[in-house]
């Protein structure tokens, strides 16, 4: 009787700790999300396959105190221009930064499901850091939920 408790308590002990440390991580960062980009050329609306995009998220609370996680480098848009994010966390607030040769760079926020764009940021030249955007441009969502950047040359 004794070892089916001693047994019964350690599973009781992994399943809480298991949970306990899963909901911490989703506490502080929220669940993960995907968002999707549909990157095309401003003047023609086609597609620009293989744009770099440097991703990190950042949060700032006043009882878990401040995290960011990244920046990292994501894979670059497919032939159609498109971009799946997924290590977007709904806490969180995501920058990105898009670069192609013989294009503008764009700088993006994405928070509360929100997409804001713009060409300059604050303050320069560390992008890698937190920016702030500079006239930022509202992305509206498609029908589909993914979001279509237009970036100029």
């Amino acid at each position: 009787m004794k070892s089916h408790f001693s047994i019964a308590l350690a599973l009781t002990s992994l399943v809480v700790g298991f949970f306990l440390v899963s909901g911490c991580a989703s506490m502080k960062y929220g669940h993960a999300h995907a968002i999707r980009l549909k990157l095309v050329d401003a003047k023609y609306g086609d597609p620009v396959p293989g744009v770099s995009i440097m991703w990190r998220e950042d949060a700032d609370d006043l009882l878990l105190g401040t995290s960011h996680l990244g920046p990292t480098s994501l894979t670059p848009s497919d032939d159609n221009g498109m971009v799946t994010i997924n290590a977007a966390h709904e806490k969180m607030v995501g920058r990105f930064i898009l670069t192609y040769p013989g294009y503008v760079t764009l700088y993006g926020v994405y928070s509360d499901g929100g997409l804001n764009i713009s060409r300059e940021i604050q303050p320069p030249p560390f992008p890698q850091d937190v920016f702030v955007l500079d006239d930022p441009q509202i992305i509206t969502p498609e029908t589909d939920g993914s979001y279509t950047v237009r970036m100029p040359k």
